[in-house]
This record gives C-alpha cells, structure tokens and sequence, in this order.
C-alpha cells in the first residue's frame, strides 16, 4: 500500500514538472549574492569531517545563466585552524520544466590555504547543484555534488561537500 502512495507521488512530481516552463524570467537581474553553508568530508591523510561556509557573489555574463562567480570559502574542521578557498567559478543555470527551478553544473579554480601553515594548495571543484526562484529576488537550494580536489607539491587530497544556499538576484 505504501509502495502505491509513493508511485503516486513520484507520478504527480513528473506531472507538475512538465506541466509548466521557466525561464530567465524567474530572475530579477544579473547580479547574484548569496551564501552557503554545509558540510565537507575529507579523505585521504587529512581525513575528517568540517563545517564549511561560503559567501558568494556573481554576474550573469549574458543576462541571464552563464555566471563568472567569486565565492570565498572557510572550512573549519574539528580541530586546530581553519581551511580557506579563493576560487573563480563558472556556473550555467539550465531551466527545467518547473517555473523558477533551475539545476547547474559548476566548476572553479583556486588557491586553497591551512592557517595552521604549510605550502598552498590548487584546488579545482566540480559541482552540480539545484535552486528554486522563491520570489524574482530570492532563490533557495542546494549542492549534493560537490568535490573540491586539492593539490600540493605532489600530494592529492580530495573531499565530499554538501551544502544549502540562499540568495539574492539584482538588477543593479
């Protein structure tokens, strides 16, 4: 019985979101600022678990998706000192069926520090996410796939991130 509820569920999901379209639209202007907020996993020689924030502020180089993003980020582990990213990324908003739902691929490029000292780190972070246009101004969601891959003097570490997000879109 339970089973049945929840293909009915699963089947008014795909109704209702190829029932509607969204578009550009949903956004209120090309300014993007925000934050995230989550977790990290690392594996490896420093493995363990942290809590991981990021402001985030971005421009949609064509009005609309295409975003070149600057979006420090602080990892604190459980332990002595603290982790920093200073990335550029890149991030497309692709629209789904659902007015204002959006998923995106993103992907960033930076120099990573330990503030307990040591050599700094090339990161690059695949990552793909999903937001939802609350209002013109103000979308909500998450990044489930998200792995910042760190390299320094031939060493390799990588970690797992979750994080969830809020934000504001501007028109300047």
């Amino acid at each position: 019985m339970a089973h049945r509820k929840l293909v009915s569920l699963i089947v008014a999901c795909f109704i209702v979101l190829f029932a509607a379209t969204a578009s550009a639209e949903d956004k209120a202007g090309p300014l993007e600022v925000g934050g995230k907020l989550g977790f990290g996993v690392s594996f490896g020689d420093l493995a363990g678990v942290s809590f991981v924030f990021s402001p985030e502020i971005g421009y949609a180089l064509d009005g609309e998706n295409a975003y070149l993003i600057f979006d420090p980020e602080i990892q604190a582990p459980a332990g002595d000192g603290a982790f920093f990213t200073i990335p550029a990324t890149f991030q497309y908003d692709i629209e789904l069926p659902v007015d204002g739902l959006y998923i995106y691929p993103r992907g960033s490029l930076g120099v990573s520090v330990f503030s307990g000292g040591g050599n700094p780190f090339f990161t690059v972070t695949p990552a793909c996410g999903i937001k939802y246009q609350v209002l013109k101004q103000l979308h909500v969601g998450g990044e489930p796939i998200r792995f910042p891959i760190h390299v320094t003097d031939g060493a390799v570490f990588a970690q797992y991130e979750f994080l969830v997000s809020v934000g504001a879109d501007l028109d300047p």
